[in-house]
């Protein structure tokens, strides 16, 4: 029997629009778990039941800290004292060498991108056939063609911020790629940070989706708008507020490394739903209640990251501030910036379209740009970036 690509498409782009619906970003599932108290959450109070009980306290490499939703992170002790590098080598086989910087790595100035799918996963025609799916035309090779700077991508699906400071194994074709941080060198001028996104779950994509898909089936919780925020939202909540400890040690350490002169900008995601969720089409996949929810989780996820930025003095990006509700999800195909199917973009469901990545590299070679000329004059606009909004545009275009 022939089967016709495009009924392939269709099938594979259902599939995992349903199962990426409220799964996330491309990951598996964090290494540390919390509890699963299932009660409704909004992002006002997750950031105020759990800014009382974070306690900072030093850990050894790789333990869990139990006061927080589980990051097993390193991190300095809160009097600033300690060495933030563990002695960690790029002792990785050279066949992989390419896996770990995107590309063979040249001397001299240079660009590093640190992060997860979303800024490597993009449009199938231009994906590159290796384990991390960077895009041969998508974000990294767009900021590099900008600003001019030899990229050293090291970022790959799957990615928290634990793979920022230790080994992880690639999420295609599982091989070992080094610490993302080991890319970052005194000759590199720009670094960009974007993680946080997949550290918000502790299960897998497909479990937290099966848990949403349930919540949706059962006839009694149906009669709620937001079945699964009351399953899973606490928990997500309030891993997505505690990330920001995590990734103000991140955005340090990249300071650290680079060139004593370089830019480092914390760059947060694309919201998959705007705030007038109601008018969405995939209000028939979920309830609109849910739908809200995961805008509100990506609104903490970004303020997290806001809030990183400015402990660590580093420009913020927020690419959902720009993002009006014709080019979010349940805007119009091709000039949106993200979608939840991929379709008809040929993108991967839940990621940024092709638009969204040059959308993105357009923004951060502009403020890599102004920051160099502040600089000339004897200032900077990290803090006029930190004002930028955690969240997304109420306007139609």
């Amino acid at each position: 029997m022939k089967i016709s690509p495009t009924r392939i498409l269709s099938a594979l782009g259902a599939a995992l629009t349903s199962a990426a619906l409220v799964g996330g970003l491309l990951a598996p599932s964090a290494s540390a778990r919390v509890s699963t108290a299932a009660t409704p959450a909004s992002t006002a109070s997750a950031w105020a039941s759990t800014a009382a009980t974070q306690t900072l306290a030093p850990q050894w490499i790789g333990d869990p800290w139990p006061d927080s939703p589980g990051f097993p992170l390193p991190y300095t002790p809160p009097d600033g004292s300690g060495r933030l590098d563990f002695g960690i080598r790029d002792t990785t086989p050279a066949p992989f060498t390419l896996l770990n910087y995107g590309g063979i790595p040249l001397k001299g100035p240079n660009f590093v991108n640190i992060g997860d799918s979303y800024t490597t996963t993009t449009f199938y025609g231009t994906t590159l056939v290796e384990p991390c799916f960077r895009n041969a035309v998508g974000f990294a090779p767009a900021v590099a063609a900008q600003v001019k700077l030899p990229p050293r991508d090291a970022a790959c699906p799957g990615a928290g911020i634990e793979n920022y400071w230790h080994t992880m194994k690639s999420f295609q074709f599982p091989v070992p790629k080094m610490p993302q941080r080991l890319a970052i060198n005194k000759d590199t001028q720009l670094v960009v940070v974007s993680l946080g996104g997949n550290d918000a779950y502790t299960e897998s994509m497909v479990a937290l989706a099966l848990t949403c898909v349930a919540s949706w089936a059962s006839p009694t919780e149906r009669l709620s708008s937001n079945p699964c925020e009351r399953r899973v939202g606490t928990r997500l909540f309030s891993r997505a507020k505690a990330m920001e400890r995590a990734l103000t040690y991140v955005l340090k350490d990249a300071k650290k490394r680079a060139n004593k002169d370089a830019v480092v900008i914390a760059m947060g995601y694309f919201n998959p739903f705007p705030p007038a969720a109601e008018y969405c089409w995939e209000r028939a996949l979920a309830p609109v209640g849910d739908l809200k929810f995961v805008h509100h989780l990506f609104v903490t996820i970004n303020e997290s990251v806001r809030r990183a930025a400015k402990s660590a003095g580093v420009l913020y990006y927020n690419p959902a501030a720009e993002e009006a509700f014709a080019r979010s999800s349940c805007g119009l195909p091709l000039y949106r910036l993200i979608s939840i199917s991929g379709l008809p973009e040929f993108g991967v469901p839940f990621h940024p379209t092709l638009t969204g990545h040059w959308n993105m590299s357009k923004h951060v070679s502009s403020l890599y740009e102004e920051e160099l000329e502040a600089r000339r004059h004897g200032r900077s606009i990290a803090r006029q970036t930190w004002q930028v909004s955690p969240g997304s545009k109420d306007a139609i275009l």
